[in-house]
């Protein structure tokens, strides 16, 4: 064959005179072995691949743009492609003060590589390093004998932070890529993982990774969330069946501005779901489900669920766009804007513009939605809570009894109104009397 390999090209055996060159975005595959005199290897271009049986001598790029401070855009989550790589053996892996770290789970904390001070000098086959670009760009080239086994990888799971618990950044230890389904997970999180967007806007985004058939390419890391005690993943390269995430009800929500996007999922199942991260880009805005306290990036509830709560932190001030995506037997989606008071039917718009800034309420949203359940069918409900808040939807007096037939409270309700929810928890009887009478009965958590 040819020493460069300009198409995808595959081959039962191969024989190395000298170098070969995998050409960008081209992958070259071997279904037998590659047979390696002494001083001959394979060179793979930016976005190549290396798919073979045995291990060879390989020299790897990856194309890095140069760290851009008043845009904090130049952050990689990067994965070695071979055997005990060094930093130092990195061609323009730049490992001075602030540019390489490894997460600690426990601490919360990115733990800095400073000057071969660090009790880390290299790579660990299937883990991931976050990387932040000197002054220059252009490209990072790995060099040695290419990953080809299995790895057995133990996570953490013992941070006291529920937001935080039980992240951990893996990596593709492989020349070619890989998918969810090359991982056998145990304890972790399957809903999804984040990948860091390496280019356009929304560069140094962790961006959600819904579907369990989309690539992870070499040299990138991963971010996985462990759930429970002793998690572990094997990482290999043949694939096991990825786990079906679609079959459950599921409602995607999306915010953008002039220049970023960020989404949230919710799915009316059983699980864990995915907590939130910060992202590494600070203008890029936050889009959460709140739900029992914690900050989800995909939040599974119960299918009786009526009341979302959905988290906004706007980074910068400007107008953004809130729209969703529903998949599933859904009666009613309203969104209600907290600070403005709106009440839009997601149904029939397809999108909610609005003003914001960074000092704005974090709890901005609640949306209210009715799966296809009995629980959900009584026209007769007017009430929800929502945390420390009711929301209560109607026109007339609401009167509030407690359960010795007591009345607590009246507030007048026009449309859609958000009320202090009673100071004890326990059995109330909300009656709402406008042209006709409704009466609920709610046990107030």
């Amino acid at each position: 064959m040819s020493n460069t390999v300009s198409s995808n090209t595959t081959i039962a055996s191969l024989t190395l005179n000298g170098t070969i060159i995998v050409n960008s975005g081209k992958t070259l595959t071997v279904t037998g072995n590659i047979t390696q005199p002494t001083g001959s290897s394979i060179s793979i271009l930016n976005g190549g691949q290396l798919i073979c049986n045995n291990s060879v001598y390989v020299k790897m790029q990856k194309s890095i743009t140069a760290w851009n401070a008043s845009t904090s855009k130049g952050w990689y989550a990067i994965a070695s492609p071979v055997n005990g790589q060094a930093f130092s053996d990195v061609t323009n892996l730049t490992t001075a003060t602030h540019n390489i770290y490894r997460y600690d789970e426990v601490e919360v904390e990115w733990e800095e590589y400073r000057d071969n001070q660090n009790i880390y000098t290299s790579f660990e086959n299937g883990r991931g390093y976050l990387f932040r670009t000197a002054n220059t760009g252009g490209m990072i080239e790995f060099k040695g004998d290419n990953n080809v086994d299995a790895f057995n990888y133990d996570l953490s799971y013992a941070c006291n932070n529920n937001n935080f618990k039980g992240f951990n950044l893996l990596g593709n230890p492989y020349t070619q890529n890989i998918t969810w389904a090359n991982l056998v997970k145990t304890n972790v999180a399957t809903d999804g993982y984040y990948i860091l967007e390496e280019s356009g806007t929304n560069q140094g985004k962790w961006s959600l990774v819904t579907s369990s058939s989309a690539t992870i390419a070499p040299m990138r890391a991963f971010l996985v969330q462990a759930t429970g005690g002793s998690p572990s993943v094997i990482i290999s390269r043949t694939t096991a069946k990825a786990e079906d995430n679609n079959d459950a009800d599921n409602i995607m929500f999306a915010v953008s501005n002039s220049q970023h996007s960020d989404e949230a999922y919710v799915k009316f199942k059983q699980g864990h779901g995915l907590n939130k991260v910060e992202h590494r880009n600070a203008e890029i805005p936050m889009l959460y489900v709140i739900d029992n306290d914690e900050h989800f990036a995909i939040a599974d509830v119960d299918d009786n669920t009526n009341v979302i709560n959905l988290g906004f932190e706007a980074k910068t001030m400007g107008q953004y766009t809130l729209s969703l995506k529903a998949e599933g037997d859904f009666r009613c989606l309203h969104l209600i804007d907290r600070i403005t008071g709106e009440d839009v039917d997601m149904l029939i718009e397809d999108e909610y513009s609005f003003i914001a800034a960074p000092a704005d309420a974090k709890n901005r949203f609640v949306v209210k939605c009715r799966c296809n359940s009995a629980a959900n069918a009584d026209d007769d409900v007017f009430a929800y809570q929502n945390g420390d808040d009711m929301i209560v939807e109607g026109n007339g007096i609401l009167q509030i009894f407690d359960v010795t037939g007591r009345i607590i409270a009246n507030h007048n309700v026009n449309g859609v109104e958000i009320i202090g929810k009673p100071t004890r928890p326990g059995l109330y009887v909300f009656r709402l009397v406008g042209e006709d009478v409704k009466t609920q009965k709610i046990v107030v958590k």
